[in-house]
């Protein structure tokens, strides 16, 4: 339906968004807007790593990451094994003081390397799409220098 569709998705969205606003919310002020966010990990996800990521999260290493971008900033946050809850808020950097640069899964932030996780790996729904990458590599690129 012309129209109808966008609607819908934007509706959608705004849900996936918001539950995942409550996972994170520790990390996140109250007056804070969540714009986008990815599942990502610290290697390419292959069914190798797939397997050795969750030998490491069984023994208490896990090394998953969330990255959130709100309205005022990029949140770095770990999350609990088998569950998309928070458990540790890593690093924040404010808007504008980071560069943002994605190629091939690879997440950019500055130097940090990140590996964006599939949607099926993802945080459900609408979270963790094509559109949360475009909107943090968008807000990349108002680095201020």
């Amino acid at each position: 339906m012309p129209g109808g569709g966008d609607g819908a998705f934007e509706s959608r969205r705004d849900q996936d968004l918001e539950k995942v606003r409550q996972w994170f919310s520790p990390a996140l002020q109250p007056d804070e807007h969540l714009r986008a966010a990815l599942a990502t990990t610290p290697f390419r996800l292959t069914v190798v790593n797939s397997l050795l990521g969750t030998a490491k999260d069984l023994i208490g290493q896990n090394q998953s990451r969330i990255l959130l971008l709100t309205d005022r900033a990029v949140h770095v946050v770990g999350r609990r094994f088998w569950r998309r809850r928070f458990r540790s808020l890593l690093v924040t950097f404010p808007l504008g003081t980071v560069a943002i640069r994605y190629d091939s899964g690879e997440l950019r932030l500055d130097d940090d390397k990140f590996y964006v996780n599939i949607s099926g790996f993802q945080l459900g729904g609408d979270v963790g799409s094509t559109t949360d990458i475009e909107l943090f590599v968008e807000a990349g690129a108002t680095r201020r220098t």
